[in-house]
């Protein structure tokens, strides 16, 4: 009896945690993003990223109605299931953050190769390894003590198992698992500050752009096509064009990733190919500003992602309210 209270009072409680804490975290990252775009001074890069929060905001207001309506099954929440998918988690992350210090890669190259292995080892905690290793993508010089990538991984494995049954199929989500976790821990529980990069480089702009389109549509394709799972067709891309892609374009490689986290967006979350590409417009747009700010922040580019999919989810909303408003009776002679 008093299991079934407890149960009934996680079932009540858990949809109201879930959206304040995403409307939260979404906030703290588009105020970053736009206090980027207001040391620009440019009056249009501030306007169109004041334009696009409010987009995101309308996209997740309607995200809040389906997490309040999700039902939280027992099934869900077997304690040997719950136990795997944490251990996978910290494991994974662990690993990641280690062996980008001793092998000195990059930290795309390390997370998709450790994912990778991990998505064939434990074939059932796909999406654990994912967040994991994106978790230990942490920068190492905010890390320079070992216990500040574990708090980072225990983290991510609570906050994993808390978000579960929500926001399923929305690429980014994966990723902005970590960067909840990774905020947490690197700024309340340890106040450290995460390091502002240079600036994006004029010349790579319109590479960038490219490159988020061409890798999030490979990506979606592979994976509705069903070549490969969703973690696998990202990840597996990520590690090969990690390799491809020079180390000096680390920025190529960044819109690489940010590619591949959008190109993981469930086939019922996409209408069409059009709402994908919209996803991709409003995600460069928001990869501009925000590309030199929160850096060693782990899942930054998986937030990033998944603000975009609902900044688009919130101009087809506003779209068609608009032409519900206006859309003229026809009377038939």
């Amino acid at each position: 009896m008093m299991k079934r209270i407890n149960y009934n009072k996680l079932t009540k409680i858990t949809p109201y945690i879930i959206s304040a804490a995403s409307l939260i975290f979404a906030a703290q990252f588009l105020l970053h993003t736009l206090d980027s775009s207001l040391t620009t001074a440019n009056v249009f890069w501030i306007a169109l990223t004041f334009v696009i929060s409010l987009l995101v905001f309308i996209g997740l207001r309607s995200e809040m109605k389906t997490v309040k309506q999700t039902k939280l099954k027992r099934e869900d929440f077997q304690l040997p299931d719950l136990v795997q998918s944490f251990l996978v988690i910290v494991s994974s992350a662990l690993i990641t953050y280690f062996f980008t210090g001793i092998f000195n890669t990059t930290t795309i190259f390390s997370a998709s190769l450790i994912c990778v292995i991990y998505t064939y080892v434990f074939p059932d905690n796909q999406p654990e390894a994912y967040s994991g290793t994106v978790a230990g993508m942490i920068g190492a010089y905010l890390c320079e003590n070992w216990i500040v990538a574990l708090t980072t991984a225990i983290a991510t494995g609570l906050v994993f198992l808390l978000f579960k049954p929500y926001f399923q199929g929305v690429g980014g989500r994966g990723g902005s698992i970590p960067y909840v976790a990774t905020t947490l821990v690197v700024r309340v529980i340890f106040q450290l500050k995460p390091r502002e990069q240079v600036p994006i480089e004029q010349e790579y702009i319109l590479p960038a752009f490219i490159t988020i389109c061409v890798i999030a549509f490979l990506t979606y394709t592979v994976q509705e096509k069903g070549i490969l799972t969703v973690v696998r067709s990202a990840m597996i891309l990520a590690f090969v064009f990690s390799i491809i892609i020079p180390n000096e374009h680390y920025t190529i490689t960044t819109a690489m990733f940010a590619g591949t986290v959008i190109g993981m967006s469930a086939t019922n979350r996409i209408d069409h190919y059009y709402q994908l590409m919209l996803i991709n417009v409003i995600c460069f747009l928001l990869f501009i500003p925000s590309f030199h700010i929160l850096d060693g922040i782990g899942g930054k580019l998986g937030i990033l992602c998944l603000l975009s999919y609902y900044g688009a989810l919130g101009f087809k909303i506003l779209i068609e309210s608009t032409g519900k408003k206006y859309k003229v009776k026809v009377i038939n002679p």
